[in-house]
């Protein structure tokens, strides 16, 4: 959860209501302390309650009020549904150009990673710049980051390639008269040509980087070793243990998720935060077993993974935690994403 969007959604939020805290905090049944404390981003732990309170209060998913979803904006002020306004440290994928043709074919390979801050589409990437073509826009050996979902428009920069599949390029997208043309943007030659059925749109240039902050297999990584939360301090839950009593487990532990295992302790389940909040219709039975909402066959890595490769792992399989076992499957512990970038941040394969 990024602590920031939900302040800053919050803030708009509160501000387009028109309603005071006092207000909202009495509603609410909640104290001005807590409200106030989200609103400048210092409380660090609210509680799913709370977040589903207020959600429901502005008419608006929980996944939207953290940052998950994109609020419209007759919730938000422009500024702030802008995304390339608000901040969200994730992670992308960095394909070659002959993957941008067939994108996202390719989606489920292990690919070098660029961080980026930007909320954009599932299908998003990056792709370095090879040549010197575009030398008076995008240095070659730049980084451009593309979403292939953004709706494109007058002065966007794209990345085409005729229907045939040829390679890709870059253009600059014109609209005249209601009509789009690609101007190249090759050095010292000026073409515009119509857009037509002849072309197809990959996707938009929303980001381009000179310094980026690309995970490389080359570079040394440590061990994921010392990131590896102890079985022995894992908020574990039984199977048959109520919804109610596992989201207590994650209330108290504050690690953001809990092992489910089996009768012999060994991991058959994870519930994090995050599959609470897509399961928010089992909530109103608390009394349900935990079974309902867990994610079954939790994803594994092995302790002797390097960090970069455990943070590909993580972004592959869309996930934040994982369940660290050694080569003979037994169950070790689990490993958080927080931890990881923190490591490769200090060790300097993250900037």
């Amino acid at each position: 959860m990024n602590l920031q969007i939900l302040a800053l959604n919050l803030q708009n939020l509160i501000s387009n209501s028109k309603l005071g805290i006092a207000e909202i905090a009495k509603k609410l049944e909640m104290t001005e302390t807590t409200i106030n404390k989200l609103k400048s981003g210092k409380n660090i732990n609210p509680t799913i309650k709370t977040l589903n309170s207020l959600a429901k209060f502005f008419n608006i998913t929980t996944g939207q009020l953290i940052g998950e979803q994109a609020i419209s904006n007759n919730h938000l002020d422009k500024k702030f549904n802008n995304p390339d306004k608000i901040t969200k440290i994730t992670t992308l994928p960095l394909i070659n150009w002959k993957e941008v043709i067939s994108w996202p074919s390719t989606i489920n390979k292990i690919h070098d990673i660029c961080y980026h801050e930007f909320l954009l589409s599932s299908n998003s990437y990056a792709v370095t710049i090879n040549t010197n073509d575009y030398d008076s826009i995008f240095k070659k050996n730049g980084v451009i980051i593309v979403d292939p979902s953004r709706p494109y428009q007058h002065g966007d920069y794209v990345v085409v390639s005729k229907t045939t599949k040829t390679n890709p390029s870059i253009k600059e997208l014109i609209e005249v008269d209601g009509e789009f043309y690609f101007k190249c943007l090759t050095s010292n030659v000026n073409i515009v040509t119509r857009m037509s059925s002849e072309y197809d749109v990959l996707g938009v240039i929303v980001s381009y980087k000179i310094i980026y902050s690309q995970l490389n297999t080359i570079q040394l990584s440590a061990s994921i070793k010392k990131l590896v939360i102890s079985k022995n301090l894992l908020p574990l839950a039984s199977i048959k243990d109520k919804i109610s009593d596992v989201i207590n487990i994650i209330n108290e532990k504050k690690l953001g998720f809990v092992i489910i295992v089996d009768g012999k302790n060994y991991p058959i389940g994870i519930l994090t935060d995050g599959d609470i909040r897509k399961n928010l219709i089992y909530l109103s039975n608390m009394n349900l077993q935990v079974s309902k909402i867990m994610t079954k066959n939790p994803k594994t890595i092995n302790i002797n993974e390097s960090s970069i490769f455990a943070l590909k792992y993580f972004q592959l399989h869309k996930i934040t935690s994982a369940i660290v076992i050694d080569d003979d499957d037994s169950f070790l512990g689990a490993i958080h994403i927080h931890d990881l970038l923190d490591q490769l941040q200090d060790d300097g394969n993250l900037t």
